[in-house]
């Protein structure tokens, strides 16, 4: 019975190296150590996906997303990077060449900012409530939106 025993606590594989879980702060600094690496005036036209799962089939599914929206006529595949963090570029310039077509895709393409996973909307009604329950936090935050025009694009 102890020769049983003994073989069972033998026979147990060592656990598998458990790695952690991609947060959306991992991406974003790898997001912007790939940016410093662009040249700055490239920079209003660079976004970045996050491919959560870092699948094949969920790459090449963005990446036929991009290419169905896209006014060029050549089909451009957007480059996965990271190991474990799979972040995809798209330069906005490869899939709308004609200004006014870019133009709109800059800002159709910050509407895409406001991502929960990256951003959290604290909004009035919050704040009220936690007035209400006496929490000592900031009392009221306000954000602007800044818009520069540079050599005619905006930024």
């Amino acid at each position: 019975m102890w020769g049983v025993a003994l073989t069972a606590i033998l026979s147990v594989q060592p656990l598998a190296k458990l790695e952690p879980i991609p947060l959306p702060r991992d991406a974003q600094a790898l997001a912007l150590a790939d940016m410093e690496r662009l040249p700055k005036d490239a920079w209003p036209f660079i976004h970045y996906i996050w491919i959560t799962d870092g699948q094949p089939g969920t790459i090449r599914a963005v990446s036929l997303a991009v290419n169905m929206v896209s006014q060029a006529t050549v089909i451009v595949r957007p480059n996965p990077f990271g190991n474990s963090l799979c972040l995809m570029r798209v330069d906005l310039r490869n899939y709308y060449p004609r200004a006014g077509a870019l133009e709109d895709a800059l800002k159709t393409w910050e509407e895409f900012q406001f991502d929960p996973r990256f951003s959290l909307l604290i909004t009035k009604g919050q704040l009220d409530l936690l007035k209400q329950i006496k929490f000592a936090g900031p009392q009221w935050v306000t954000t602007r939106r800044r818009v520069r025009v540079d050599n005619g694009w905006r930024m």
